[in-house]
């Protein structure tokens, strides 16, 4: 299995590990918070992505009687298009519920600011010198920038739910 099955079999879960997540977070905390309403997001915005992929891929690469430069400008503008409505989105929520935004919600639109980066300088490459050391690089930056965000929003959640006490006591006679 490559790297490119590899990553559309881990995008196949990303929708439904957000889910997961999401209600893990709504569960532990009782409330929306800045950490569950990414989780939302991010749930929602990989489904609705999810959905669009295969035929949007199926229209870029065999469609002879579109142009292959509105092919690619179709691919690589659809993502951007929405990464940035994912970042806008985010803020909006957080205006909408007002929810103070977090820091890691700060970070995964950073991550997702890149990722949509990446998409235009890979679409510029393609349209213009095709260079594969760009190619091979987007083919590994953006499915383990995915694994990334899906780990570190986990791990924001969990964080912020698992609570450990440590007491120390300590006995005036143990001879310390």
């Amino acid at each position: 299995m490559g790297l490119d099955e590899l990553s559309l079999l881990f995008g196949d879960y990303l929708p439904f590990l957000y889910t997961v997540v999401f209600f893990i977070g709504l569960k532990a905390f009782r409330q929306n918070t800045s950490l569950t309403m990414l989780a939302l997001v991010l749930a929602l915005a990989e489904f609705s992505m999810y959905v669009i992929r295969d035929p949007l891929w199926a229209w870029a690469n065999k469609n002879p009687a579109v142009p292959y430069d509105i092919r690619l400008l179709g691919w690589y503008g659809c993502w951007v298009v929405c990464y940035a409505a994912m970042i806008i989105l985010l803020l909006k929520v957080h205006e909408w519920t007002n929810i103070t935004k977090s820091n890691p919600v700060t970070y995964v639109q950073q991550a997702l600011w890149g990722q949509g980066t990446l998409q235009l300088i890979m679409l510029a490459n393609a349209l213009t010198f095709n260079l594969k050391p760009i190619s091979l690089f987007y083919q590994f930056a953006i499915p383990i920038t995915n694994v990334f965000i899906a780990l570190y929003v986990m791990y924001a959640i969990l964080r912020n739910t698992i609570h450990v006490d440590i007491k120390v006591t300590a006995n005036r006679n143990s001879g310390l």
